[in-house]
């Protein structure tokens, strides 16, 4: 049996009164912004994000866009683009399918640190460094239930509903756990 664990409820509450923006702007009191790539190689959606932390001490999300072109060198034109208008200084990119993109990536944005990230079903931390493959191991539900908690608590930060919910939330929405009964755990 499934549970969604996020509403739209818990989405709108994290809405603040900004426009999402594609340059750095001194006003959404961010020190510093990361970036992240979210390759979906096999729905075409692939999802760009930056954001950093605000005086405040959350995650201000000061743009995404949404990619649905197939072709893995348009979106990284356009990330590397987005990186430079926004100064990313480190990316966050997903492994998986996307690591031959990540590569070209990397070739690109070499002012920028480029970070690999996969996702496994178990594992005792959280989140490891794994010198082998040059990238950070994170256990699946680890990551879930930390970005879950964050949301429900309000330490993620959002434009306005208008400019940014309408896009991304019926995704966020749409994740949903269940209990693996093999591995004893939520997934």
């Amino acid at each position: 049996v499934g549970v969604k664990p996020i509403t739209m409820s818990d989405l709108i509450a994290c809405c603040r009164d900004y426009l999402p923006t594609e340059t750095k702007e001194s006003e959404y009191e961010i020190a510093r912004v990361f970036g992240g790539l979210d390759w979906a190689v096999t729905s075409g959606t692939s999802v760009f994000s930056a954001g950093g932390p605000d005086t405040d001490g959350r995650f201000k999300i000061i743009y995404s866009k949404k990619y649905t072109s197939t072709d893995p060198r348009a979106v990284i034109e356009d990330v590397v683009r987005l990186c430079g208008q926004l100064n990313v200084e480190f990316l966050g990119v997903d492994r998986g399918a996307g690591h031959t993109n990540n590569l070209m990536l990397h070739d690109r944005m070499q002012w920028t640190k480029v970070i690999e990230f996969a996702y496994v079903p178990r594992q005792r931390e959280g989140m490891k460094w794994d010198q082998k493959s040059q990238c950070f191991i994170l256990d699946r539900t680890f990551a879930l239930d930390s970005t879950i908690y964050k949301l429900k608590n309000q330490k993620v930060v959002f434009p306005k509903y208008d400019s940014f919910g309408k896009t991304f939330f019926q995704d966020i929405v749409g994740v949903f756990t269940e209990y693996n009964d093999y591995l004893k755990k939520i997934e």
